[in-house]
């Protein structure tokens, strides 16, 4: 440390030293040779208290080493006072002459504060998590810190002094650099995302943050970047991402991607003139697989069948999975839609091809329908002609397809207007029911009764559920036409009861739609307490699609159903895929013999013996049988004969309004020839 100015002169006069520094705010004490304080100016009472003497004590230590280490060495010693944030440097200045000691302070705040910072900051450089790099203005690099290695693989030597590239991958190195110059010459700055690659060739992500380091004089005097590892993160961010926008059994494009992208085509098409194809292709009996294998050999299939698509279009195309056995296709940039029929064509053969799955052999057909944009249509129009094409695809036959036509835009305008006046139809109570008897053949008595909806429409008069159940289904309207339609049988019900009319069981048709639904027990419950009618007076009836889905929410429902009290029928039994030793695990009490069985049970001794064998293995398995659809005599023999007890029918009644049924439920028999019937 420099002697500062006056210390020869303290040397030289001793015994004036402390006068003279009375006004020097730095502090100056004078010590004799056994480490006594003799005299102190002003400037020197933090010492003092630091050191708890006053004129007359002797110095503690360390200090009264240091004052005698100084006069016997004849050497100035130096030591470092602290005291809060203050710094102080104590030179111990040996006066030979006097055998004294002068003890002079500087304060050194501001000089400690720096080196301080300067430490700290070399502490942050050399355990900062992030890579640091500090360059000079021609970005060559001066140093970095060992996090920089550790995220890149760059150890010290392979960088300093060479101009810094990041490491960014070849094919962005020229235009990453020409943005960093940009950015640095504009603003000072540049900050971004970039993939680098290590030595050993594999790829990272990083944020980069470069800034500008100018001198007080604003020369520009160095750079320094700061980079992160943000690898995790992005593999996170594109796993979420194709959780969002992939479909996860077959790695296709889901509906929001499919969505996005047809949207980008359609922009690009109105600005361009290009033609664009869309399909909708759906399976034609997986079902039957699933069924048969179960649900992996199910899924296996499903993969096979969307690597075939794929094989068929191009790279530009899209093609995406809705769920079940349904695709969708883009297809981009066709020179003409008739482009599109030549890929249907393919695409058909292609899962036309035999699939093997557990050493079985096993061959699928699809119906696609397609469509191509026009400007100005929407999505949700395309994708509806899309979905009506489809259909009538299926309806002309499996394995083909169906461009969209003028009828079929036509068709669907009808159905959309349907749709509308259906909607408002239940509002107001257009809708009503109707009331077909079933027969014991035992009693020959009413047993029950099947509620059949109608449409009572003031313009077109009394419609079928043919005209509105399918329209219903595909708007989501079954919900509530299918509440409103057992809330009014309930309420009819009761009123017969209350006033002793003994018609049986009320039968309801249920859609799988209102079964998904998770209130629809609850609902049941509620229209029976708000009715009053009892929960063993209500039969609900279900399709045959209800029991192949085997949904185990479904299930799950008709079981706490039928602990109510209330008994669960399937409806048109036969004329899908359901089996009995199917249905022995399900919750079911009885079956419905469907009409087209029925119409030919007498002429068709084939259809016989099936109907005998239905018999047969519902009874083995404690079902009972209606047979429904039974118009004429004949039919009615050969029934009995097999053993059908319950009949349902017009040779017995035709639909009729409530105020019919006290009549019918009045009779003896509904028999015509109760002679010629042999009570089982």
């Amino acid at each position: 440390m420099d002697t500062p100015r006056g210390a020869k002169r303290l040397h030289d006069s001793p015994l004036s030293l402390v006068q003279d520094a009375q006004d020097n705010p730095c502090p100056v004490l004078l010590v004799d040779a056994d480490g006594t304080l003799l005299e102190a100016n002003a400037g020197s009472w933090l010492v003092q208290h630091q050191w708890g003497v006053n004129p007359g004590d002797q110095l503690p230590e360390p200090w009264l080493s240091k004052a005698l280490d100084a006069l016997n060495s004849g050497e100035t010693q130096e030591a470092t006072l602290s005291s809060g944030m203050v710094s102080t440097a104590l030179l111990f200045l040996p006066l030979p002459a006097s055998r004294q000691i002068s003890v002079i302070g500087i304060d050194i705040t501001s000089r400690k504060q720096i080196e301080e910072k300067i430490e700290l900051n070399a502490r942050v450089f050399e355990s900062a998590l992030e890579g640091i790099l500090i360059m000079d203005p021609d970005m060559r690099v001066i140093d970095v810190n060992p996090a920089y290695s550790e995220i890149t693989g760059y150890a010290p030597g392979d960088v300093l002094g060479e101009t810094a590239t990041f490491h960014a991958d070849m094919d962005e190195t020229r235009e990453f650099m020409a943005s960093l110059s940009q950015s640095l010459l504009a603003k000072g700055s540049w900050q971004g995302e970039l993939w680098s690659q290590r030595p050993d060739g594999s790829r990272y992500a990083q944020w980069l943050s470069i800034t500008e380091v100018r001198s007080d004089d604003g020369n520009l005097s160095q750079y320094i970047a700061v980079l992160t590892d943000v690898t995790r993160q992005k593999e996170a961010e594109e796993q979420l991402f194709r959780m969002a926008h992939y479909d996860q059994l077959t790695g296709l494009s889901n509906r929001r991607l499919f969505d996005d992208r047809l949207a980008q085509a359609m922009s690009s098409a109105d600005r361009s003139g290009e033609c664009i194809g869309l399909m909708l292709i759906d399976l034609d009996g997986f079902k039957l697989v699933n069924d048969h294998l179960g649900h992996r050999s199910g899924d296996e299939m499903l993969r096979i069948v969307a690597r075939r698509i794929e094989a068929c279009v191009r790279e530009s195309d899209t093609v995406a999975r809705m769920g079940g056995d349904e695709f969708l296709l883009l297809l981009r940039h066709l020179d003409q839609l008739d482009s599109a029929d030549l890929i249907a064509e393919q695409i058909l053969a292609r899962i036309a091809e035999p699939v093997t799955l557990e050493d079985q052999e096993f061959f699928l057909t699809a119906s696609i329908g397609i469509s191509d944009y026009r400007r100005g249509q929407s999505s949700e129009k395309l994708l509806r002609l899309l979905d009506s094409a489809m259909y009538a695809a299926k309806a002309n036959g499996k394995n083909g397809y169906q461009r969209v036509s003028e009828s079929l835009v036509e068709h669907l305008g009808e159905r959309l207007t349907r749709q509308a006046k259906l909607r408002r139809a239940i509002e107001d109570g257009e809708i009503v029911n109707r009331y077909q008897g079933i027969v014991d053949l035992n009693s020959g008595r009413l047993t029950g009764l099947e509620v059949l909806a109608r449409w009572d429409s003031p313009s077109e008069g009394l419609l079928g559920p043919g005209y509105f159940i399918d329209i219903a289904e595909e708007s989501g309207l079954i919900r509530p036409l299918g509440e409103h339609v057992l809330r009014s049988a309930c309420a009819q019900g009761a009123a017969w009861r209350r006033q002793g009319i003994a018609f049986g069981r009320l039968s309801v048709n249920v859609s799988a739609q209102q079964l998904r639904d998770t209130q629809f027990v609850q609902r049941v419950q509620n229209i029976l307490k708000e009715t009053g009618y009892p929960a063993d007076g209500l039969d609900l009836e279900l399709s045959e699609a209800v029991w192949i889905e085997g949904r185990e929410d479904v299930i799950g429902h008709l079981h706490r159903l039928r602990e109510l009290g209330i008994t669960v029928s399937i409806d048109d039994f036969g004329t899908k895929y359901a089996s009995l030793s199917y249905l022995k695990h399900l919750p079911v009490d009885r079956l419905k013999i469907d009409k087209s069985f029925v119409d030919d049970v007498a002429a068709d001794p084939v259809t016989s013996a099936i109907v005998g064998s239905i018999m047969t293995m519902a009874d083995a398995i404690g079902l009972a049988v209606v047979a429904e659809g039974v118009e004429r005599r004949e039919q009615l023999d050969q029934l009995a004969k097999h053993g059908c007890r319950f009949i349902q029918g017009y040779y017995f009644c035709r639909p009729e309004t409530a105020s019919v049924v006290p009549a019918l439920a009045a009779r003896d028999t509904m028999l015509v020839d109760p002679e010629g019937i042999t009570p089982l």
